[in-house]
């Protein structure tokens, strides 16, 4: 019986904001999101770069899907980008009532 290896996953550090920003995107949803509109190239593009990495599959025109092994590491960034905001907003809280 043969099998598709999966592909390792990269550090989340040495992936882009916007590669980033779109395994976030697709991690809040569990069916295929449609990534396209105005302004949106720069996000097409970390999604086709995460196509090619193996962490993302692409549907038809543009609609795209996390793949299986990838959904916890998406999940993984999507809680620490989570974490992440509630620090800063809790710092510029403190900051405002210190002003």
């Amino acid at each position: 019986m043969t099998g598709t290896a999966v592909p390792t996953l990269p550090d989340p550090k040495t992936l882009s904001e916007t590669q980033r920003k779109v395994l976030r995107i697709l991690a809040r949803d569990s069916n295929q999101v449609q990534l396209s509109g105005n302004g949106q190239a720069p996000v097409l593009a970390g999604a086709n770069a995460l196509v090619r990495k193996g962490l993302v599959g692409r549907g038809n025109a543009s609609h795209y899907y996390l793949c299986n092994h990838a959904r916890q590491y998406a999940m993984d960034i999507l809680q620490a980008w989570r974490v992440e905001r509630a620090a800063e907003k809790k710092a510029a809280e403190v900051a405002k009532g210190e002003s």
